[in-house]
């Protein structure tokens, strides 16, 4: 039985980053197109991986792929554009190699995408934003306890007055 499932990817920065993943073709090929249409990010791609349970392998390749050029010839700024256009291109038709997890090996299709297990291994780890959000969460339960506890209060204030 083989797996299928469409990993979109934005370039910014200078280098392709996970955005989303689906099992549907259409709705990954639609999401691309909107996110390409707003002007957002400046590069857009989908890869397609097939895992195949029987020989244990998966095939990567691009299935959409769309970036933008620079406006301006003569700008500085259209200067730097057309150079992350160029290194998008490299990326694009030589992207990264990495050996799956444990002794599988993977065979990629066009020798191009990403496998799951890279994509996985590259989304940020645990770092000082969710730390920050980890205290946030436990300034709220603290709150909402005491609120609780205030509420229980002022019921049993209430009842006795009745």
């Amino acid at each position: 039985m083989a797996m299928q499932s469409f990993e979109l990817q934005v370039y910014k920065g200078g280098k392709w980053e996970f955005d989303s993943y689906f099992d549907d073709r259409e709705t990954a090929l639609f999401e691309a197109e909107r996110l390409h249409d707003s002007d957002r990010y400046h590069g857009i791609r989908i890869l397609e991986e097939l895992f195949r349970d029987d020989s244990a392998t998966s095939e990567c390749s691009v299935i959409f792929s769309r970036l933008r050029k620079a406006e301006a010839p003569n700008d500085a700024r259209a200067q730097a554009s057309r150079e992350a256009y160029r290194m998008a291109v490299r990326q694009i038709t030589k992207p990264d190699r990495q050996k799956n997890a444990g002794s599988r090996k993977s065979k990629r299709s066009g020798s191009r995408g990403k496998s799951r297990a890279r994509s996985a291994a590259s989304r940020k780890s645990a770092g000082p934003q969710s730390q920050a959000s980890l205290s946030t969460l436990l300034i709220l339960s603290v709150l909402i306890v005491i609120v609780g506890v205030g509420a229980m209060i002022a019921l049993r204030y209430m009842e006795g007055n009745l």
